[in-house]
């Protein structure tokens, strides 16, 4: 079977079980593998070898300057399509992955998270302040992934409850996450500001909030404020890390994150630090005082 039959049949597998933003990012590994495979000259399953791990490791780092785990994420594909139509028992398979080599986001201190609030609540630029001050807020009040947050609907909103119910999340399950007392009112004049039935809308571009837009206000964030590496998964740490340092469970955590596995959730948040530093604060300081 051609490789590049096989790659882009699975394509069209993907585009109805995936979500929009995860189907085009496997468009691109897919145009990333057949470039790698042409220029390997790799034109068929059978093409394919035990060995073929080190060409195409050396390809992603000498043509595409791809780190480790970018690198991994292209073999994995590989190895989904190869599984998807049968091929299970092919040699490619038993290869082995890179070691990791990006770090985990660090979690936003409570400095930080004042700072980037203080400044998103007076920003005064445009039509758009008041979304992007309702999008650092309930990143970090509901410790939503982007994406999740920007396909919330408003019917989906339950004020007097202070809940939303996420239709659209990373697992395909629905879950429902909270929001304080503090923001409904923030709530309610982002629900009354927006003209369609999602939340976060662009005014500007009339449109939903996409990912490009908070990646660029974020850029504008640490422009503005200082603060390097702002993103959506320190937001998401930040909320998960306070809730435990007072006192919440780690599956309390797991199910507002929504992470499939408890595991995921301590590793996430670094529960065994956590715990540590709690308690240190409470029987060094009382030790001291």
């Amino acid at each position: 079977m051609k490789f590049k039959n096989l790659l882009q049949e699975y394509l069209e597998h993907s585009k109805d079980v995936k979500s929009d933003r995860s189907y085009k990012a496997e468009i691109s590994l897919t145009n990333v593998i057949l470039r790698c495979f042409e220029s390997l000259e790799i034109k068929t399953v059978d093409c394919l070898k035990y060995e073929s791990i080190n060409d195409i490791i050396r390809y992603c780092r000498v043509k595409t300057k791809r780190k480790n785990n970018s690198t991994n994420k292209l073999i994995k594909h590989i190895k989904l399509a190869l599984r998807h139509f049968g091929f299970r028992n092919h040699e490619f398979l038993s290869t082995k992955l890179l070691s990791s080599d990006t770090k985990s986001f660090k979690v936003l201190d409570s400095d930080d998270l004042s700072i980037i609030l203080e400044y998103a609540k007076n920003r005064n630029k445009n039509q758009n302040d008041l979304l992007y001050y309702g999008l650092v807020t309930f990143l970090y009040e509901t410790g939503c992934r982007i994406d999740e947050l920007t396909n919330i609907k408003i019917d989906n909103i339950n004020i007097k409850n202070r809940v939303i119910l996420l239709e659209k999340t990373k697992n395909d399950k629905e879950r429902y996450v909270p929001f304080t007392e503090a923001s409904v009112t923030l709530m309610k004049r982002l629900i009354e500001a927006s003209p369609s039935d999602y939340l976060f809308w662009n005014q500007l571009k009339k449109r939903k909030l996409c990912y490009n837009d908070t990646r660029h206000f974020f850029e504008e964030l640490t422009g503005e404020t200082g603060i390097n590496n702002i993103h959506n998964h320190r937001f998401r740490k930040a909320m998960a890390t306070e809730l435990i340092m007072a006192g919440g469970t780690i599956d309390s955590a797991q199910v507002l994150l929504g992470h499939k596995s408890r595991l995921t959730t301590e590793l996430y948040v670094n529960v065994n630090h956590l715990f540590a530093l709690k308690e240190y604060n409470e029987l060094m300081n009382k030790k001291r005082a």
